[in-house]
């Protein structure tokens, strides 16, 4: 009976013990997992910081990429600059005079430098100093100077000092007055007479060159308003005739303009 007893007593405690065992193992195994899973936590962690140092090293990269393209667009425009400054110089150095033993005096040399070319549409301006579109210098002669320093080194004073004097002041009014009038009246985009051609047709008309006052009442307009107005279509009209003209030209064209101009005679 005793010994059914001890024997019962030793199988449960070795079942205990069994499932001590088991538990233990099962702890194991979960610690086991648990360091795994913090591993890896680890690495991803690190993986992260490696991808975002990856990142910014990219962005660093297109940034220097693109301040290189930067410097060499502006090393390539300095040097057109350069070019363009030293051609300008050349071409505006007066042309040397060479001496002749045989005749004893300076002859100017046959050959000359060639203009600077307009590269791609732009032209060098030596006051902005840096290239220009060639739609901001004036029509005609071919100039290094843009219409803005056309205005203010040339034109603005040429037109202050003209001011000073009454007669060409006057001489300028009647002009801007064909002008406007042509523009505005008979719809043209252009005159064809100038101050002088306005000061040879009135002297002309009675011999005086409008400094005694003479000018302050008389207007040019046209004979023919169809035709744009020069010194061969150009008649001197009283002041006060001016609005009749042009009311007439409004109201019945070009055939009560000439009756009108003829009744203005």
């Amino acid at each position: 009976m005793r010994r059914s007893v001890l024997l019962l007593n030793v199988t449960q405690r070795y079942s205990t013990l069994l499932n001590a065992t088991q538990r233990y193992s099962t702890l194991l195994n979960a610690t086991q997992r648990y360091s795994m899973i913090i591993n890896a936590t680890q690495r991803y962690s690190t993986l992260l910081n490696a991808t975002q140092r990856y990142s910014t090293l990219l962005i660093a990269t297109q940034r220097y990429s693109t301040l290189l393209n930067a410097t060499q667009r502006y090393s390539t425009l300095l040097n057109a600059t350069q070019h363009y400054s030293t051609s300008v110089s050349e071409c505006a150095l007066p042309a040397r005079s060479v001496y002749t033993m045989a005749t004893g005096s300076a002859e100017m040399p046959a050959t000359t430098l060639a203009p600077v070319p307009d590269l791609d549409g732009r032209r060098w301006c030596r006051h902005c100093s840096t290239t220009l579109p060639l739609a901001s210098f004036p029509s005609g002669r071919r100039r290094y100077i843009c219409r803005k320093h056309v205005w203010e080194r040339v034109t603005k004073l040429s037109k202050q000092l003209c001011m000073q004097d009454p007669h060409r002041s006057r001489l300028w009014l009647l002009w801007k007055r064909c002008w406007t009038d042509a523009r505005t009246v008979f719809k043209q985009t252009r005159v064809g007479i100038v101050q002088g051609d306005i000061d040879a047709l009135l002297r002309g008309r009675d011999g005086r060159d409008g400094r005694d006052g003479s000018l302050d009442d008389v207007l040019i307009m046209p004979a023919d308003p169809t035709r744009v107005l020069c010194t061969e279509n150009a008649v001197v009209v009283q002041t006060l005739n001016r609005p009749q003209l042009v009311r007439a030209w409004r109201a019945g064209g070009a055939e009560r303009y000439a009756l009108e101009l003829a009744a203005c005679g």
